[in-house]
């Protein structure tokens, strides 16, 4: 019997009990989050109003739409690719959305 190996994120997965599916989108929201470190500053989003934030996350709606129309005549992987990091983008800003809320509240 062979030994299974498991990828990181299947570790990561199982480690911190979260569906593969919810780890992948998290990773992507990350990365796309990085991209923009140094514009943010120190305190990230934090104290920014949420409301501007939701204008944001449907700004991002719209250039998701976009590009799932672009999936849907392309079979290219580039496309998808960038359909993908749009559905990161408005996970983003509905995060932001989410972190300045439980902060305003209290609940960080």
């Amino acid at each position: 019997m062979g030994v299974e190996t498991k990828t990181k994120e299947e570790v990561a997965s199982e480690l911190l009990g979260i569906r593969m599916s919810v780890l992948r989108f998290a990773l992507a929201m990350e990365a796309k989050l990085r991209e923009h470190d140094e514009d943010r500053g120190e305190r990230g989003w934090i104290d920014d109003d949420p409301w501007p934030l939701l204008n944001r996350a449907l700004e991002e709606v719209e250039e998701l739409r976009i590009a799932l129309v672009d999936v849907d005549l392309s079979l290219d992987e580039f496309v998808e690719q960038r359909a993908r990091g749009e559905c990161a983008d408005v996970g983003n800003f509905l995060c932001m959305i989410f972190d300045v809320l439980g902060h305003q509240s209290g609940q960080q």
